[in-house]
């Protein structure tokens, strides 16, 4: 079975701490179990009324105590463990995570589209902004600089849709094309140089992203921008020389007057609206604004950045008139140059270097990334396309304009520029740039558009696993990370896919671990490859509650992954975490693990239904004995049928054709037995001769004894040592050995004992047939019976009771009797 991918120095896998029994990879359990809950184990790992006496030995006493330091040491090793590992509590909205794992399970037909999955993943966003909170003890800072980041992922994803929709739609569709014709009107060359130019196209995609971004920043304040009427007439007084008294808009700068104040304040609200609308909207929009705030000067004087079209009358279709301004370049000049007063409005100066391509005159009043971005972007769009114009219809233009040569470098500049040129830039600062704007800049989502612009996808996963690897992102950083490249891996994009399993991995991880997000769990594991599906599933179930096993397998059923295989992989690990307990040498923890294991195995056979295949192993005995037949044991009383195959490493290709026929209740008898056999080694251990409790385990010897388990378990042992291949180290063989030596060693556990017991008890009738039947178990058995593994005297002393047994009148009326006799007490624990 493949192991997960390791995420060692990112966010180190922990296992829960706040139950002592959260998951079967704990390193140990509460030993304080109350009998009840243990239900239906079998007598042998439970704490019996019998065995209360034993509460107040020394023995019990010593381990308690031995119990409170492995505790208090496991609780030590859990927090320097936690140490490394993000608290629970700076972990990303859990509503957010649950939001995007439920539009990653059921994504939509249109996954572009302004409804598709990419766009519900901004809507999520804009709706986590919207109700984000200031938490207590925030500063002003810490409060925006998160808001900034929510919208600032909101609108990445937007980008993300909009530059895979075009790119996608020019693969699949051709470009409406624009007819060869004498004479192009601006809006045509702009038409052809957008379907001729790829890059020209992706530039003007994100001028719109950018200006959809800003506009969405703008709607914070009110929704309908309020008209400024022109007041300076109403207040205007015959021979007033303190303030502007004429109507045209640039009376002030001319007279060299100030405005009434209450102009003043109008011109500023003015100004400062009509700069959004540019940036935000088409400038038929401004124009509009402009005329219906009694700024008819305003108006005009924006209508010279109109592209010269020819457009149809909306009465008539049968006419035509032209709109634009053939002239654009020489207003553009004048605009630059009016940009440069400074006693012009900030505003009304930015308006205008926008609208020119003159992105020193707008960087004043941009203090957003996006902002800074935009003016950059507009000029680039701008100075290319007037390139282009330039090109395509030079004979037409009436005036060249007289511009400086600093300005027709920048230009030439600009039209040069690439978007990551761009962002470097305004990341490096200067030219009047804003701090909070060359902050983001440096951002990682800042990193991530500008490889999407390029198109650098392998870069940009690249990128992204790179500052994972370095615990550089944060759980925001990685969600959003492990979205976008599968959605580039979704939509066919060629992306680096081991990188990409490795951040889902990673986040993976991070869910796991982070309560009130479980149930995302299964959605992000079916994304990861096939080949770690199963193994990190299983040990997420491992390190939930037990009660919560059924329905997150529930969840992997309706996930499509291998249910099968997850309980597989469950019970592989439980059996690892057990044996590596073994092997430290702590008496403790390994009982107390051993009884966690005892609990997961019983709900994990009465949960799932596995494949039916039976056992096949050589060493089932060495590795599993208790366990294992605990498994089937409650296996048989659900019903169900176990595979074990591949849980435990075959030290030897052995094949026992009877393991392999073996019907599963048959197995579970045997369990049975086998447990009351080693629970009788525990009762003799401690002296404790329960009359009704050794009854039972006698008579349940006697039919192990009488049945062909302990033969069979010999038998399997001594083959797994004969055939074993060369690679299984003597240590392995020897413990195979010791293994059984310890079978042998139930015959001398419990043929003098049992033999004793009938020898004093012979009168009555259901002891003459136990022994009859001890008899003829003893008689089968003389190839095991050595003197070496039972005493001679033992031997003796049974043959002695066999004859006496014989001699009795009662047992030759009921010779025929062979079956055993179940005791009630133990049918009832184990039903």
């Amino acid at each position: 079975m493949p192991s997960t991918m390791s995420t060692a120095g990112l966010y180190p896998s922990i296992w829960r701490t706040d139950h002592a029994d959260a998951g079967i990879f704990n390193a140990v359990n509460d030993t304080a179990m109350d009998v009840s809950e243990l239900g239906d184990l079998p007598m042998g790992d439970r704490d019996t009324p019998e065995l209360e006496d034993r509460a107040a030995t020394s023995e019990l006493d010593d381990r308690d105590a031995a119990n409170d330091i492995a505790m208090d040491d496991v609780v030590a090793e859990a927090a320097a463990e936690n140490a490394a590992v993000p608290d629970a509590t700076s972990l990303a909205d859990l509503q957010v995570i649950s939001d995007f794992a439920a539009v990653l399970q059921s994504p939509t037909d249109d996954y572009l589209g302004d409804r598709g999955t990419l766009a519900q993943y901004a809507e999520i966003c804009r709706k986590r902004l919207k109700n984000s909170v200031r938490s207590k003890g925030m500063t002003d800072k810490e409060y925006q600089d998160m808001v900034d980041r929510i919208r600032d992922e909101a609108q990445t994803w937007e980008l993300v849709r909009r530059l895979l929709k075009q790119r996608l739609d020019r693969e699949n569709e051709d470009m409406e094309s624009v007819g060869a014709s004498l004479f192009l009107t601006e809006k045509l060359c702009e038409k052809k140089t957008l379907a001729e130019d790829s890059s020209m196209l992706e530039l003007q995609v994100v001028k719109l992203w950018l200006e959809a971004a800003l506009h969405e920043r703008y709607l914070a304040a009110p929704d309908n921008i309020p008209t400024m009427p022109y007041r300076r007439t109403a207040q205007q007084t015959p021979g007033d020389l303190d303030h502007a008294t004429d109507l045209d808009p640039d009376a002030a700068q001319r007279t060299g007057r100030p405005l009434f104040p209450k102009d003043e304040e109008h011109d500023e609200i003015f100004f400062r609206n009509l700069f959004e609308l540019v940036q935000t909207q088409p400038l038929r929009c401004a124009i509009d604004y402009a005329q219906g705030s009694d700024r008819p000067f305003v108006a005009a004087c924006l209508q010279g950045g109109l592209l010269h079209h020819f457009d149809v009358d909306d009465t008539d279709s049968h006419l035509t008139y032209v709109e634009g301004n053939l002239n654009r370049r020489l207003w553009k000049q004048t605009c630059r140059e009016l940009a440069k007063e400074p006693l012009i409005n900030k505003y009304e100066r930015a308006v205008y270097s926008l609208l020119a391509g003159y992105v020193d005159g707008v960087l004043p009043v941009c203090d957003t990334y996006e902002a800074v971005l935009h003016a950059f972007v507009t000029a680039t769009y701008e100075a290319r396309l007037d390139a282009q114009l330039l090109t395509d219809n030079q004979f037409f233009f009436v005036t060249e304009p007289m511009c400086t040569d600093a300005d027709v470098a920048a230009s030439l500049a600009l039209a040069k520029c690439t978007f990551s040129n761009l962002v470097a830039r305004i990341k490096n600062g200067g030219h009047g740039i804003h701090e909070r704007a060359q902050s983001t800049a440096s951002s990682m989502l800042a990193h991530v558009q500008g490889y999407l612009v390029s198109g650098d996808v392998t870069s940009l996963v690249t990128y992204l696993h790179t500052r994972m690897h370095g615990a550089k992102l944060t759980t925001d950083q990685l969600r959003f990370a492990v979205h976008l490249t599968l959605a580039l891996r979704d939509l066919k994009v060629p992306v680096p896919l081991h990188e990409v399993d490795r951040l889902v991995q990673t986040y993976v991880d991070v869910v796991m671990h982070t309560r009130g997000v479980h149930q995302s769990v299964p959605i992000y594991v079916q994304a990861l490859p096939a080949s770690s599906r199963v193994s990190t599933y299983a040990a997420f179930v491992g390190d939930l509650e037990i009660h919560d096993w059924a329905v997150f397998l529930d969840h992997a059923a309706k996930h499509a992954m291998d249910v099968p295989a997850i309980v597989q992989e469950m019970a592989r690990l439980l059996f690892k975490m057990v044996e590596a307990k073994n092997k430290d040498g702590d008496k403790v923890k390994r009982e107390m693990a051993e009884r966690r294991m005892i609990e997961t195995i019983k709900v994990l056979a009465q949960k799932r239904n596995v494949d039916p295949h039976a056992v096949t192993e050589p060493v089932l005995i060495k590795h599993t004995n208790h366990a294992i037949r605990l498994l089937l044991l409650h296996a048989k009383n659900a019903n169900r049928v176990i595979q074990i195959t591949d849980m435990i490493p075959v030290p030897g290709d052995v094949d026992v054709a009877v393991v392999r026929e073996t019907d599963l209740y048959y197995w579970a008898e045997y369990a049975d037995y086998r447990l009351l056999a080693e629970f009788l080694a525990r009762l003799e251990d401690n002296h404790s001769r329960r009359s009704g409790y050794m009854d039972s385990v006698m008579s349940s010897g006697l039919a192990l004894l009488n049945g062909t388990w302990l033969q069979f378990d010999a038998d399997l042992i001594t083959a797994a040592v004969q055939h074993a291949t060369p690679d299984v180290s003597e240590t392995m063989l020897d413990e195979l050995r010791a293994e059984l030596v310890q079978t042998h060693r139930l015959y001398m556990r419990y043929l003098p004992i049992i033999a004793l017991k009938l020898g004093a008890n012979v009168h009555d009738r259901n002891s003459a047939k136990d022994a009859a039947m001890l008899a003829h178990a003893a008689a089968r058995h003389q190839d095991l019976l050595r003197p070496n593994v039972v005493p001679v005297d033992s031997l003796e002393q049974l043959l002695a009771v066999n004859a006496r047994i014989l001699s009795n009148e009662i047992f030759r009326k009921e010779q025929h009797v062979t079956k055993p006799r179940m005791p009630s007490s133990f049918t009832t624990s184990t039903a």
